[in-house]
């Protein structure tokens, strides 16, 4: 996979890349042929990323900024290319931790290969990527939480590194997805509630539930009428605000609160007092007026 960068400082950065036995001539190593299998994976995936653009050449076009498109791969063709030499190379690594981490290199390039077009996961993450993985893997050879990597980098970066081969038994995968789940809702906030029904454990899910009854009381409402753990848990909200929300939701009047629902959360008016002109058309009205 040879390629000249248009950049005197990029110049000589990428060697020949057809298999893994020719790469680990032209950077001077010698892969352990036990190991052949998993680097051709990594350059496998590294042929993917060359065809994101449609063309089966060695470059990559995938921005019209030719910038953005030397650092995608400067990250994940030099840089990866430099991890697998890391790990082939770092004699306190048996097989099976040389393997483990080769494996975790292809999930990450799988990870961006199958996510580039998508909103969330902008073309612009490569360095950020690798460098999240470089780290991760500092921490996870010494039995450390990634939890910190995962908290630092975007929700896509995270996404990917959460789910390489090399983390999934790592000790801050709990937290993380936690962390993780939290910058997702950030982004797509109108999925709380939906998002929430499996994972109510969070630490953090009541004041996701109150982020939600503020932005969208009607749904809120009907989530917290369902008799299930999610309504059971929105129900026992201590916000003030929810609290009402769940009040309407448990009666057969509920939507009739709606238009008091503010005053209501502030005490300016009861229940008491909705239901008491709540069967008469005219009453109501001079209420709501």
């Amino acid at each position: 996979m040879v390629r000249i960068l248009p950049v005197l400082l990029l110049l000589g950065l990428f060697g020949s890349r057809s298999h893994a036995q020719s790469s680990a001539s032209s950077v001077g190593f010698k892969i352990e042929r036990t190991r052949l299998l998993w680097h051709d994976k990594v350059d496998r995936e590294q042929k993917i990323l060359l065809r994101l653009d449609g063309k089966d050449d060695d470059g990559i076009n995938l921005s019209r900024d030719e910038t953005v498109n030397m650092q995608i791969e400067y990250a994940l063709v030099k840089g990866v290319d430099d991890a697998q030499a890391n790990i082939e190379l770092d004699s306190t690594l048996n097989n099976n931790g040389k393997i483990k981490y080769l494996l975790g290199l292809e999930s990450l390039l799988k990870g961006y290969n199958n996510n580039f077009k998508r909103r969330d996961f902008p073309i612009t993450i490569a360095q950020a990527l690798i460098e999240a993985f470089n780290e991760g893997m500092a921490l996870d050879r010494k039995g450390q939480s990634i939890e910190p990597i995962i908290a630092q980098n975007s929700y896509a970066v995270g996404k990917i590194i959460i789910e390489c081969f090399c983390f999934r038994d790592n000790p801050g995968v709990y937290n993380s997805n936690a962390i993780l789940l939290r910058k997702y809702l950030t982004i797509h906030p109108a999925e709380t509630l939906a998002m929430l029904k499996n994972n109510l454990s969070v630490p953090f899910a009541d004041s996701l539930i109150k982020a939600a009854a503020v932005r969208n009381p009607q749904q809120v409402y009907d989530f917290a009428a369902a008799r299930d753990p999610l309504g059971a848990k929105i129900r026992s909200n201590p916000d003030k605000f929810v609290k009402t929300i769940s009040t309407m939701a448990n009666s057969k009047s509920g939507q009739l609160y709606f238009p008091f629902i503010d005053k209501l959360a502030k005490g300016e008016i009861t229940f008491q007092e909705i239901d008491a002109v709540k069967d008469n058309n005219l009453n109501y009205y001079k209420l709501l007026v």
